[in-house]
């Protein structure tokens, strides 16, 4: 190839790369604190999978907090899939497994806000969980689960 065409392409490769560059330099967004990192927390599933129980979940937000990770940025705890019983209530609502989490979320919610960090849970928006917990079934409960979140003062829903 001959060197002036060389010089031509490496030119138009430059101009490029320096167009990218200064479009780069302009992108914006809000500083309003928001996205600056991404929700970090811990996941029962990762430690208990379906073994999971008020009493540790209560011991590892102890820990938790204890710990200083809500200063860190680890804010939420996040209780994945078996916190619930096998059915709905007599009104289509999820209920808590009362022999894992005898106080209810209500109560555990309040208990993890207390320590300064905020409580996430599990549901599926299928038919059912992966370990066969009801989901939401498309559109059928998910008004009802959001409700049933936001009154239990949930933070974060997976």
């Amino acid at each position: 190839m001959p060197f002036h065409r060389m010089l031509l392409l490496a030119g138009f490769a430059m101009r490029g790369l320096c167009s990218m560059l200064l479009l780069a330099g302009t992108a914006t967004g809000l500083d309003n604190g928001l996205g600056a990192r991404p929700p970090m927390g811990w996941n029962s599933w990762n430690l208990a999978g379906c073994a999971i129980n008020e009493t540790f979940f209560r011991q590892t937000v102890d820990a938790l907090a204890a710990q200083g990770f809500a200063q860190s940025g680890y804010q939420y705890i996040n209780l994945d899939d078996c916190w619930m019983a096998k059915e709905r209530d007599a009104n289509g609502k999820l209920q808590p497994d009362l022999v894992r989490f005898p106080s209810g979320m209500a109560n555990l919610s309040a208990y993890v806000h207390a320590k300064g960090l905020k409580i996430g849970i599990y549901e599926a928006s299928g038919g059912g969980t992966c370990c066969g917990f009801p989901g939401t079934d498309g559109l059928t409960h998910s008004d009802d689960d959001v409700d049933l979140f936001n009154e239990r003062d949930i933070a974060f829903s997976t």
